[in-house]
Parts: C-alpha cells; structure tokens; sequence
C-alpha cells in the first residue's frame, strides 16, 4: 500500500463517480453531525452501494460511536471504519473481533507525543491516519486545513499502514510526504470551492499532484 488518495467528505453520486474517474483509492463518508459534509447513514448506505463497481475502498468517519452504531456502520457494507475520537486499543480490538470493517484510527498530532501515543494502536488497527490536533475550542476533530509539523513523522516506523492528513493541497502535498515519510493521503478542504462542496477539477488536481502526475 503506497501513494494512495482518499477523498474525504464525499455527499452524492456524482462526486463518488468523479473520485473514481479521477483515480481515488479511498472515498470517506462523514457520519459526525457538526461536520459540514455529514450525510445520514442511510445516505451513506446507498453512495456505499453506489460505489460497490470501483476499486475504491469506501471509509465511514465516525467519532465515539457506540457498539450499536459500529454495528450499524457494518452493516452497510463498508470496508473501513475511520474513527476521530478517544476511541481505546480495546474497543478497536471489539470492532475486528465482531465486525468486517478494517479499522483506520485517526491520530491528533501536536507534539513527538502524540506520534508515541499511536503506537498503542499499531499492532490492532490496519491504518494510522495522522491529522493535526484541533485548535482549542474547535468542535470537529479533523477536516479543519490546517498542517502540522510533518518532520514529526519523519522515519517513524509502525506495525501497520500510515496515512497522512491536515493541511494537504495540490501545491504542498509532495513536500509533506517528502518530510513525514507519509505517502498515502487523506484530503477534504483542499477539494471544495465552499466548506463541505467538492469541487471536481480541484479533485483531479490534487490527485494528480499526490500521484505525482503533474
């Protein structure tokens, strides 16, 4: 697994069709309420199925969800569940024990501490996806354009596949994975024209800039 792209955030059909076309690894779908791109699981459920020809593996956000709502999330046949919040080792265990998802656990990163901190995780969940920590206040735990110290990552080895989220753009994004030694990327703002609106043109750019096809 290497140099792939998830688009995060995406609402509709057309857009699934335009981040297969465009060459999209992961497609995410938003199941946190205050997120601008939050779409209800049963809305997920179809755009999943919608998605079920292409290769892309289908990714539901979720943040603190119950045992109920794992479950749920399972059924609709997704491949990946991406969890955003204090989620512990021991319920990550829980999901690949009684469910089909594989499992990517989103990592706030502030400090060389918080990159320690997911190796409590390594050995359980299939991806680590490492985000910048949220600025005091802010209500959504990712999503928010903004980077953080990529060099923190820089010959970091793990147990388990890594992805690299926070900031990215078409312009910067062959810098951050130069830097992290990151090159599987996670990308929502920096694809919209307005928060929670994807915008195709800046989809094939990105992709093509993270693939390294420009």
């Amino acid at each position: 697994m290497n140099n792939l792209v998830k688009i995060c955030g995406i609402k509709t059909p057309e857009f699934v069709d335009i981040c297969a076309a465009a060459g999209a690894d992961f497609i995410g779908f938003v199941s946190i309420k205050k997120s601008a791109r939050y779409i209800d699981i049963a809305t997920i459920g179809k755009l999943i199925e919608h998605a079920q020809p292409t290769k892309m593996e289908r990714v539901v956000l979720t943040m603190n969800p119950t045992y109920d709502e794992m479950w749920e999330i399972n059924k609709l046949g997704a491949d990946y569940i991406q969890l955003h919040g204090d989620e512990t080792p021991l319920f990550c265990q829980d999901i690949k024990a009684t469910s089909n998802l594989k499992i990517m656990k989103a990592i706030s990163v502030e400090t060389a501490d918080d990159i320690e901190a997911a190796r409590q995780f390594e050995n359980i969940v299939n991806i680590l996806l490492f985000d910048t920590k949220p600025i005091a206040g802010d209500e959504l735990p990712g999503g928010n354009g903004q980077p953080f110290n990529w060099n923190l990552l820089h010959d970091q080895k793990f147990n388990c596949q890594t992805m690299l989220a926070g900031g990215l753009n078409a312009s910067n994004v062959q810098q951050a994975m130069q830097q992290s030694g990151i090159d599987n990327i996670d990308v929502s703002s920096a694809v919209e024209i307005s928060r929670g609106n994807k915008d195709k043109a800046l989809i094939e750019q990105f992709i093509q800039s993270a693939k390294g096809k420009m």
